[in-house]
């Protein structure tokens, strides 16, 4: 050891020594990459001013041509070291066109420095747990077990260290942030992509990019290329939680072939173009694996899950390159254990693929070598990054990081290419009144705990409950806050399950749990003491509790393996009923019942119609009284769907290319009209309170465009 004068900075509990690259927390000396380091010690060279990302690029990486996403995983790596501030901040703040700056006091000195051996480097340790809310205030003595509590669990309970891929290159190719679907040309060469309701073709080659037209057709979802690049296939439905078509057209555009009627989620060609996969719902809550052969129609079906909830709508069953296999993924609804099976084609013998690393699943994706395969899929927390699988070990390696969500990726044929969806959300609450919704008051603040997206409702004329997760945390609790930010209490602590869809009565809030592995009720006061179960069911799937005002019946929807069907419960003799059973009918994950109890309303996933242009979606209007069903239909986002105050319409959100508006529906009209406009926000959910004179918004942002990674094979 020796003792050495050098600049040091100093900020929150660390020490930085920049021309030596070592950072201490205290005693301990936190590991940083040569790249960490540069680029920390630039942010604090700058005193907490922004800096740019093309100062970070000309000064960090001066001499190597980089693209945004290594950025990112180094501005993850390091906010992972550093933890959050006292306010649940990260200590690395970043805004949209300024750049990135520490958003602590920082100071310089010059002092006797005892450099440390490398033999004494400790492992890092976790930064106290970061509080949920701002303003919020705890007294120092509440604070000290929590923190006591998150060192242990971190230390003792963390995720094994994964390998991941370092010289990955990244290619950002969009940067208007909404796309809602993108796929990549067999030879990789161009890349189709939907943004708003139209389609487009980008050469990548010039960087040219293409409006189609493509007729007759105003929705799109789940693009995919022809084996040979000259065809694109997709679903005339921009949302996969409903039946819809799926079309051909030229990949310039123009006529469209109908392939396949009645498709549910998404769909894949086989590599050698002769066969669709793609699941079929026709009148049933049974979604069934079925392949088609494209030359004689000839169709067969091949798997069955048990019912809808147990696969996830938002993946494609995905061919092995030699066409003998399927990869089909099960995630239940409101579950973190998803699963991976490999389905024979000839057999339809299912066999389940263990992956013990990765939890949630989304999309995959087969390599050219049939040896593995790379999923979307979430390890231990929220967000959705690629992995690389090998096959048929389940060997899981990360090929990407970072706070932003990676999806739908799709393989070139010689494998040396991957597209994805990269995602960036963020929400926080907002409350207007009735008389002039546009002057919104923000009541809650973060950029990473999505206030609100899924859960959201009034417990009362002055509090809201609301849903929110932070960032290595699995699914979402519920908190509760007054209508003005005071006063923030979290009320729920699950660990299995999502509660989304809240309702309340005043007395009671009521949500979905996790139980027996399926949704279940449960009720809590609204001080969060009193739980109780309202359903323990091993069978079927209870989901979106709705209460009448005076407390006397619950709605909710349900389906099992026999159909799905609408259920209430009189809460004073604890006795479940068959409320509705239509066949013409199936709710979703959201349904609404009006303030004066007379009727309720969803978005019905079985539509009566095949939707034209203008209309995307179908809504239901249950009467309570005669249990008669009216159906609408309209271009809508299919969540959430709320009454309006006087109960004489619903509402719902419509995203355009910019931003969110709400849309009122009247129950006798024939057109939807905007009630409110955010242009340059989304809105993710929203709710009226009981006396109807105040409205709670979710909003923020949705960003998503397309990335292209190569040199992950090195």
């Amino acid at each position: 050891m020796s003792n050495e004068t050098n600049s040091l900075y100093e900020f929150a509990e660390f020490r930085f020594d920049g021309k030596r690259g070592k950072l201490w927390r205290e005693n301990e000396l936190i590991l940083l990459s040569p790249k960490e380091t540069e680029l920390l010690n630039l942010l604090l060279e700058s005193n907490g001013e922004f800096v740019s990302k093309e100062e970070i690029f000309e000064k960090v990486w001066a001499d190597t041509f980089v693209e945004d996403g290594v950025l990112t995983q180094n501005i993850y790596k390091i906010r992972k070291a550093l933890g959050n501030d006292e306010n649940g901040k990260p200590l690395i703040e970043n805004k949209t066109k300024l750049g990135y700056r520490v958003t602590v006091p920082i100071v310089k000195t010059s002092e006797e420095l005892e450099v440390r051996s490398e033999e004494k480097t400790t492992e890092p340790q976790a930064t106290p747990y970061s509080r949920l809310l701002t303003p919020y205030s705890v007294t120092a003595i509440a604070v000290i077990p929590l923190i006591l509590i998150s060192v242990v669990a971190y230390r003792y309970l963390r995720p094994t260290p994964r390998p991941q891929i370092e010289s990955i290159k990244y290619t950002q190719l969009t940067n208007t942030g909404n796309l809602t679907n993108a796929t990549l040309s067999p030879d990789g060469n161009f890349l189709a992509l939907v943004r708003g309701n139209k389609v487009f073709l980008k050469d990548l080659v010039s960087n040219r990019e293409i409006p189609l037209e493509i007729l007759n057709v105003g929705n799109f979802s789940s693009l995919q290329f022809s084996a040979d690049g000259n065809f694109l296939y997709f679903r005339d439905n921009k949302t996969r939680y409903s039946s819809a078509r799926i079309l051909k057209t030229s990949r310039f555009g123009g006529e469209t072939t109908v392939v396949a009627e009645n498709s549910f989620a998404s769909f894949s060609l086989s590599p050698d173009n002769k066969f669709l996969a793609y699941y079929e719902n026709e009148k049933s809550d049974v979604n069934r694996l079925t392949i088609k052969n494209l030359e004689t129609k000839e169709e067969r079906q091949i798997f069955e899950p048990l019912y809808t909830g147990m696969f996830n709508v938002e993946t494609a069953p995905v061919w092995s390159p030699d066409s003998k296999k399927i990869l089909h993924i099960n995630q239940w609804w409101g579950s973190l254990a998803g699963q991976l099976f490999v389905i024979e084609v000839e057999t339809g013998k299912a066999e389940e693929l263990k992956m013990p690393r990765l939890r949630r699943l989304a999309q995959a994706a087969w390599f050219p070598d049939g040896k593995s395969f790379v999923v979307s899929a979430s390890e231990d927390g929220r967000y959705y990054h690629l992995w690389k699988v090998s096959y048929p070990d389940g060997d899981a390696q990360a090929l990407t990081v970072g706070l932003s969500s990676y999806n739908q990726p799709v393989i070139s044929e010689d494998g040396k290419k991957i597209l994805a969806l990269q995602s960036v959300v963020n929400s926080n609450l907002f409350v207007a009144d009735e008389v002039n919704l546009n002057e919104q008051k923000q009541i809650t603040n973060g950029n990473t705990n999505r206030f609100g997206q899924l859960s959201l409702a009034w417990a009362d004329d002055q509090k809201i409950v609301f849903g929110s997760q932070t960032e290595n945390e699995s699914v979402e609790n519920l908190w509760l806050i007054d209508s003005e930010g005071h006063s923030p209490k979290q009320l729920t602590k699950e660990t299995k399950v999502s509660p989304n869809t809240p309702a309340s009565d005043g007395k009671f809030i009521y949500y979905n749990v996790n139980r027996n592995r399926l949704p279940n009720i449960n009720r809590i006061l609204l001080n969060g003491e009193n739980v109780n179960e309202i359903t323990n069911e091993s069978e079927g799937n209870r989901r979106s509790p709705q209460v009448t005002a005076d407390g006397n019946w619950l709605y909710y929807s349900y389906f099992d393996a026999k159909g799905g069907k609408i259920m209430r419960r009189n809460l004073a003799e604890t006795k479940e009923e068959v409320f509705l059973e239509n066949e013409n009918l199936q709710c979703g994950i959201f349904l609404a019942l009006s303030n004066d109890g007379k009727y309720l309303s969803c978005f019905n996933s079985r539509p009566n119609q095949n939707f034209s242009e203008k209309y995307n979606a179908e809504i239901a209007i249950i009467s309570v009284e005669d249990k008669s069903v009216k159906y609408i239909s309209v271009d809508g986002d299919r969540f959430p769907l709320r009454f309006s105050s006087d109960s004489k319409a619903v509402e719902f959100t419509l995203s355009f290319e910019e931003g969110t508006q709400i849309m009122r529906q009247g129950l006798d009209e024939k057109e939807a009209k905007p009630i409110l406009q955010m242009p340059k926000d989304h809105i993710f959910n929203f709710a009226w309170s009981p006396s109807n004179k105040k409205i709670v918004l979710s909003r923020g942002q949705q960003l998503r465009d397309a990335v292209l990674l190569t040199e992950f094979d090195k």
